[in-house]
């Protein structure tokens, strides 16, 4: 892919998205007040729910490239 070929998008990740469950479908996120043992992930404790990591499709032999 040439720089003429780049395509450039913003997006908003939110701070509630769990990045270690991108590409997961086998697990489904517990309320926040359930104490679910069978969660893996460690919970930040208070009363926001995680969600999902949003989903960026990206072809083979393309480049991402990520700036805050």
């Amino acid at each position: 892919m040439t720089s003429s070929d780049s395509r450039v998008f913003n997006l908003s990740v939110p701070g509630t998205a769990a990045i270690y469950l991108a590409g997961r479908d086998d697990v489904t996120i517990p309320l926040v007040d359930d104490d679910d043992v069978a969660f893996s992930l460690l919970r930040c404790g208070g009363d926001l729910q995680e969600t999902f990591p949003l989903l960026v499709p990206v072809k083979p032999g393309e480049r991402a490239t990520f700036e805050w």
